[in-house]
């Protein structure tokens, strides 16, 4: 084999060898999608009260339906000025799937659009307090498909979720809501924390 063919053989293997494992071109780039819970589920000038937040890692594809799978769920208990007030975060949550991917159908599935998360799977567990001496969340939510009214959906990305979060411990949440319509906001870059 001639040399010049052999470098350029070892460079492509080189290459092949040096991306991480699972890694494929194919696959989009990691999506953080928020949902965002307004005051007054269906009127977007009403304040945020609370806000939970994917991080998501395609690991999987078949044409244009991708396969998410959800590295963290984030969540944020926002003051009545609007500034985050309570966090907390589970790192690798449990997606009850076959593959523990959450699918999706992409119109486009190397670019895929926020309004395509508006139905998340159904995620139960207890997320860890950020907060020096806050409670956990025990914490459920669940997406469904969402009928805008008559008069047309509230939000450009508009998700409906069934979700309750409680401090552990307590019984009563301190945010929850059936087929709620939420906000997902166009996307953003995760929170450095």
């Amino acid at each position: 084999m001639p040399r010049t063919t052999s470098l350029v053989v070892a460079m492509v293997i080189s290459a092949l060898l040096a991306l991480p494992t699972g890694a494929r071109a194919d696959l989009p780039d990691d999506q953080y999608i928020q949902y965002l819970m307004h005051a007054t589920p269906a009127d977007p000038n009403s304040p945020v009260v609370f806000g939970v937040a994917l991080t998501l890692q395609a690991s999987d594809a078949d044409g244009d339906a991708v396969g998410w799978d959800v590295t963290a769920v984030d969540f944020t208990e926002y003051d009545p000025n609007g500034l985050p007030d309570r966090t907390w975060v589970e790192n690798n949550p449990h997606v009850p799937t076959a593959d523990g991917l959450w699918w999706i159908e992409h119109a486009d599935g190397e670019n895929p659009e926020p309004a395509e998360f508006a139905e998340p799977p159904l995620l139960e567990g207890q997320a860890a307090a950020n907060n020096f001496g806050a409670e956990d969340l025990d914490y459920m939510l669940e997406g469904l498909q969402y009928s805008p009214p008559p008069g047309g959906a509230p939000y450009t990305n508009t998700a409906a979720l069934n979700h309750e979060f409680t401090l552990d411990g307590e019984s009563e949440p301190i945010e929850s809501g059936e087929a709620e319509p939420v906000e997902i906001p166009p996307y953003s870059d995760p929170p450095t924390t």
